[in-house]
């Protein structure tokens, strides 16, 4: 057969343009959790079995057990052999749990207790047969998680089910509860305590579907009630009411729909169906009637793109935002109920969406602001939202799975709810429960034999270990009032709740020790480590440059971070570059401790609510990521318990934080360099700070003593040294305090001076020779000739030096505050938008779209396994015996069609290979082959959980179509087709033809994936990935490449709301474009006119605020939309971040900067921008500068080729998660490092 470039696609041409995903992709629950198979004494490599187990039921709903109950629960056991099965199975019951990987929230890994009980089952099953028995295992009153595995001799072990011992859930009637979760079967739910759930609505426009759903929710809403469990609903589209009739993903530059998430945004007509829709749930379900307590329209409507259906612009929003928002208050009016109003699932959605143009209009409706995974970064600062009347905006977080094992979960949810949260969330349901699924029963189905046959049954939901600990968190924590983090001014961490009821003895204690181990180091004191850490990183980085392979230092180190690491499987091969990962990233605290005199009225309590008993009249409490509780077992226990954390003792930790700040004045004798020590400790701390600052000679102080939690701002003074040409030095201090053990910074110190000179904005740089230059490297490691032509300004960067390195200049004179960067940039961009005068429609539908006919389009793809899977089951090479090739096709949209021409009188074996890498990869396809008249021959033959490789064998005679379809497109790697091989089918055997061929299933081999030489293919073979045909004489083989498109016309008189791509934003990163951003911290933070600085009982940082008041992009304008360039204003004092989306709504202050300066010029591989501000635009920071004072700077330099490079990046002075540039959703450091004007 002939193959054409317009069959072997690029897989990128059709192929998820723009990104799809599928849900909880990061999420591994269940069997694919870390060390499941090993803890459990499980063959991971095994599918199949002699024996099926599946549980029936249990006495304890979802397998949850309060002390005292003992469980019973029921199995059946399924022979799947054709002989009898007969033995004594072993049962065994094992303590287990699950525990943070470091670093990764996401996936925790299994951890083993101990045998708990074991007993045995006669087992005596005829083929095919089944026996179901019961089991009363002995519990143990020990609160945590408990499995059961069985062993049948010779016939392997499974795991049976999952039980857990907890502390018994308490359910009254409740609104607002403040911890929440996903929706499980109500009846679980009440048994850990657990009181509010987000409750997903869909909005049918098919009457039909929304009788359906209205039918499905009064049972569900009955059933929430019944158990006092409030449901926040959050409606989406359902079925029917679209444009063109069908949701719409983004569009190819020719207005092809592409395999996109999509748009499902009804149309506007039926709005006024919608808003009576809502107002009937309301009033039927609002609190108190019913459940409702909130409704949020749409789960995560992000712009421009989005995984749950939502694409329409941000108008669309707003008008169907506030049709519900008006059937809220209706109902309130006329049915007495309360459903609070909120949206939309990040605190910069809500800005973008609800405030883009300083107007109130939306705050009456927004009584909560819904967010997912914001961590520490909690809109709650927010001085409109505060003031806001009758009351102010509650911070809901209704998906944030982030406490994803036990030992985070105390330590999560007592920081967010410091962080002023007034509803936390903090785990994925599927660490809580296994059998979970998002049906309507809410449960798994299995089909089981029963004497009147076989039948489907929902399985019972089991409790996994996590479940123990969320009835200990809602025990403990639960609805209790946040009151205060005891020590505002240093460590450990200690969140104080009071109690409930105003009941003061009631109140509890979360001490943890690593919030860098729960949120990434976008908490506060994320340089503070163990002094192990140091201690090891020390030796590491002493050690590194000369270790040699096999030598002794060689391999205690190599196993000391092997130990440390096990995930990470350091060996001889990876230690060196594992090694200079880590000395790169924050480590566990090891040794770090809390101890506290425990006087018998309070008592410490694990992470599933197990009383912990003193040592020696003392509690020690191991500091890390986990979190402990504490809380009163006597009159006045909960005072003294605070008494005795006041009085506490921290150790193992950094006794200080050290924060040298940049130079303000041109190195020389008698300069200064201001360092910030800070006693993190309730105890008076005296030591000795020494270092080195570059080549400098350097006066430190004697001898320096710190009050408890003191801060202090001492200075090193210059003795002698020169300036360093680059002005970059290297900085290494140490603070030993003796006993009290010792703390050390490194930073890279500049001298922060803005000249004060005038220049010519004209892309030459000739004016800023004598400026000192401000390098940043996306590379730490960049070669030194590069970085030399960085801070000169009149050199070029060499040709080839494709990116990573900047030199940045500043100066101002009486009109302007100038800026200029010179960038090693080898990949030029012809620039962007023209944002002032950007045509908002293009970003959307066309009026005329179209569409591939899914069942007439059979266009494929060329593409490869990874090496990994090729090795398991790439195809054999036509070439060379047993060398497995990695090339494959794939359907372009959901099938690929191979026509076959074979020989009439009589049969030919045609086989075809899918790859499939092994058993739990998901894959999924299906087969289909039909006649010459497009009737089925054999019917679907469906292939999922193979093992490696599948050879699926057909005899065919005549002209058949043979379709492969991939019914997951989302899912890359199924209805892949490696190989088709021909032999000779059974002699003399009859058949009949139908429709001009014939076919029939023969069997499939998954023996020796990919292998097929001396076994198939005798007569001929078919290799489309390699291009490799050999056809038998008489037959005929080709892939179709139909292209058959449907034309659409959106709907007359309907603005064309979806969009047709994703939004380019100004900022430089959305898409990624070159550009320079600037930001100007100007106003102190108690100041601000946005946020206050902290809510009472915190300290200010402890939640991520606004360290940005003036923003500006510094921008290129392509050719195509007009040339020049545009400085773009980003932020202002006074008004919400915004990102300015195509049709947002205008604020009065956004747009160009039109007295304003800016040269962009690309010479080589070298990229100059020079700008020029007007004092106008940031009269803040000219009454610093006319008041001789510093002013807070910042840079970002962006590139389209590569990383951009941030001047804040890892100071010792900054930490990320500052709001300093846009956009949110992308990493920045708060803007804290001073800059001063030159007199």
């Amino acid at each position: 057969m002939k193959f054409s470039s317009k069959m072997l696609l690029a897989a990128g041409t059709f192929l998820c343009l723009g990104g799809t995903v599928e849900l909880y992709a990061q999420m591994k629950a269940g069997e694919a959790m870390r060390d499941w198979y090993e803890v459990f004494g499980l063959d991971a490599a095994r599918r199949d079995y002699d024996y099926r187990l599946t549980a029936l039921n249990t006495n304890g709903e979802a397998n949850i057990f309060f002390p005292g109950e003992r469980p019973e629960l029921e199995f059946q056991l399924r022979n799947l052999t054709d002989a009898p099965l007969k033995g004594k199975a072993e049962i065994t019951l094992f303590s287990w749990g699950t525990r943070n990987v470091y670093g990764d929230i996401w996936q925790p890994k299994v951890i083993p207790g101990g045998e708990a009980d074991k007993m045995t089952v006669e087992v005596d099953v005829p083929a095919r047969g089944f026996q179901n028995f019961k089991i009363a295992p002995k519990l143990p009153e020990k609160f945590g998680g408990y499995a059961l595995l069985f062993d049948l001799p010779g016939r392997g072990r499974q795991f049976m089910t999952s039980i857990v011992r907890a502390l018994p859930g308490a359910s009254a009637p409740n609104q607002f509860p403040k911890q929440s979760a996903e929706q499980f079967p109500a009846a679980a739910m009440a048994r850990l305590g657990v009181q509010a759930i987000r409750f997903g609505v869909p909005f049918d426009v098919d009457p039909a579907a929304r009788a359906r759903t209205m039918a499905y929710l009064k049972k569900s809403f009955d059933e929430l009630k019944k158990h006092n469990i409030a449901a926040t609903i959050e409606i989406g589209a359902g079925q029917g009411g679209y444009p063109l009739n069908q949701p719409r993903p983004h569009l190819t530059d020719d207005g092809l729909m592409m395999q996109t998430k999509s748009d499902m945004a009804w149309l506007p007509q039926y709005d006024g169906e919608f808003g009576e829709f809502c107002y009937d749930i309301f009033r039927e379900y609002g609190w108190p009637k019913g459940p409702i307590n909130g409704v949020m329209l749409w789960n995560e409507p992000w712009e421009g793109i989005s995984i749950s259906g939502w694409g329409a612009d941000m108008l669309r929003y707003r008008e169907m935002y506030k049709v519900m928002a008006e059937a809220a208050h209706r109902a309130g009016r006329e049915a007495g109920v309360e459903v609070l109003v909120g949206g939309c699932d990040s605190s910069s959605n809500t800005f973008d969406k609800f405030f883009p143009d300083e107007n109130d209009e939306f705050l009456k409706y927004l009584d909560f602001c819904s967010i997912h995974y914001q961590g520490l970064s909690s809109p709650s600062l927010y001085r409109k939202w505060m003031e806001r009347k009758p009351s102010r905006v509650l911070i809901w977080d209704t998906e944030s799975w982030v406490a994803n094992s036990e030992d985070l979960l105390a330590g999560v949810i007592a920081a967010n709810r410091a962080a002023g949260y007034d509803r936390s969330m903090g785990f994925f349901g599927g660490y809580v429960f296994g059998n979970k699924d998002h049906n309507q029963s809410g449960v798994k189905r299995a089909r089981i034999l029963t004497e009147q046959g076989e039948r489907e049954i929902d399985l019972p939901l089991i409790a996994y270990p996590m479940a123990s600990a969320v009835a200990a968190l809602q025990n403990f924590i639960g609805n209790r009032e946040f009151r205060e983090i005891m020590f505002r001014r240093g460590l450990p961490w200690i969140f104080v709740f009071d109690g409930l009821e105003g009941k003061a003895e009631d109140g509890t204690v979360v001490v943890t020790g690593d919030l860098t181990g729960l949120f990434g180091d976008n908490s506060m004191y994320p340089g503070l480590r163990s002094l192990d850490e140091l201690r090891a990183k020390s030796e590491l980085r002493r050690l590194l440059p000369g270790l040699k392979r096999g030598s002794a230092d060689w391999t205690r180190l190599r196993d000391d971070l092997a130990a440390r690491f096990p995930d990470r499987k350091i060996n001889d091969a990876n230690f060196v570059a594992q090694a200079k990962e880590l000395l790169a990233v924050p480590w566990p605290f090891r040794g770090v401790t809390l101890e506290l005199a425990a006087d018998g009225r309070f008592a410490l309590f694990d992470m599933y609510g197990n009383r912990i008993e003193p040592e020696k009249g003392a509690y020690v409490l191991p500091l890390d990521q986990r979190g402990h509780y504490l809380r009163s077992t006597a009159p006045g226990g909960f005072a003294s318990l605070l008494a005795a954390l006041k009085q506490s003792k921290l150790s193992g930790l950094v006794a200080a934080e050290l924060v040298p700040r940049d130079f303000l004045e041109p190195v020389a004798p008698g300069a200064k360099l201001r360092v910030t020590v800070h006693n993190v400790t309730n105890r008076p701390l005296s030591g000795r700070l020494s270092g080195k600052v570059g080549e400098l000679k350097m006066k430190f102080p004697e001898q320096l003593a710190l009050a408890p939690f003191e801060t202090r701002e001492i200075e090193l003074e210059v003795l002698e040294g020169a300036p360093a040409a680059d002005n970059s030095y290297p900085l290494e201090l140490v603070f030993d305090a003796g006993r009290d053990g010792f703390a050390e910074v490194r930073d890279t110190m500049h001298v922060n001076r803005i000249a004060k000179r005038t220049v010519k904005v004209d892309g030459s740089l000739d004016d800023w020779k004598g400026v000192l230059p401000l390098v940043v490297s996306a590379d730490p490691n960049a070669a030194l000739s590069v970085m030399e032509k960085a801070w000169l300004p009149f050199e070029k960067f060499d040709a080839g030096k494709s990116a990573g390195v900047a030199a940045v200049y500043t100066a101002y004179d009486r009109d302007y505050f100038y800026v200029a960067a010179k960038v090693a940039d080898s990949t030029p961009d012809p620039g962007t938008l023209r944002f002032e005068t950007r045509d908002d429609d293009e970003f959307f539908y066309p009026e005329t779209s179209y569409k591939y006919d899914p069942g007439k389009t059979f266009i494929y793809a060329v593409e490869s396994e990874t090496p990994e899977s090729a090795a398991r089951c790439g195809v054999e090479r036509p070439d060379k015996k047993g060398v497995r090739a990695p090339e494959c096709i794939r359907p372009g949209i959901d099938r690929l069609r191979l026509d076959l021409s074979l020989p009439e009188d009589r049969l030919t074996k045609v086989t075809f290979y899918l790859p499939w890498d092994n058993f739990r990869s998901n894959r999924l396809a299906h087969l289909y082959v039909r006649g010459a008249d497009g009737r089925e021959l054999t019917g679907r033959r469906q292939f999922f959980e193979v093992d490696g490789g599948v050879f699926a064998t057909y005899e065919m005679a005549g002209k058949v179509a043979v379709e492969l379809v991939n019914p997951r497109t989302w899912h890359k790697e199924s209805g892949r087709l490696a190989g088709v091989f021909f032999d000779a089918g059974t002699p003399g055997a009859k058949f009949r033809l139908s429709g001009g061929g014939f076919a029939r299933y023969v069997g499939m081999d998954e023996s020796k994936p990919g292998l097929w030489q001396g076994r198939f293919g005798s007569e001929g073979v078919l290799l489309p990935g390699l291009k490799y045909e050999k056809l038998p004489r008489g037959v005929a083989a080709v892939f179709r490449t139909d292209d058959v498109k449907e034309t659409l016309k959106w709907p007359e008189g309907v603005r064309r709301y979806s969009y047709r791509k994703r939004p380019v934003l100004p900022d430089g990163q959305s898409p990624a474009f070159d550009n320079l951003q600037i930001a100007f911290n100007a106003i102190p933070l108690e100041q601000d006119p946005v946020t206050v600085a902290n809510q009472p009982g915190r300290m200010p940082g402890f939640v991520n605020y606004r360290s940005t008041d003036y923003e500006f992009a510094l921008n290129k304008v392509a050719p195509a939309y007009g040339g020049g360039t545009e400085i773009w204003r980003m932020e202002v004092p006074g008004a919400f971040r915004k990102h300015f989306y195509p049709r947002q709504p205008k604020a009065k202050w956004e747009g160009a900067v039109k007295d304003g300066k800016l040269a962009f010029r690309h010479d080589g591989s070298t990229r100059i921008i020079e700008a020029a501000i007007p004092w106008s635009e940031i009269p803040h920071v000219k009454a610093l500068m006319e008041a001789g004072r510093p002013v807070k700077f910042s840079f970002r330099v962006n590139d389209n080729g590569g990383p951009s490079m941030e001047f804040g990046r890892d100071r010792a002075a900054t930490r990320k998660g500052g709001s300093t540039f846009h956009p949110d959703w992308k990493t920045s450091y708060t803007n804290e490092i001073e800059f001063a004007f030159e007199k």
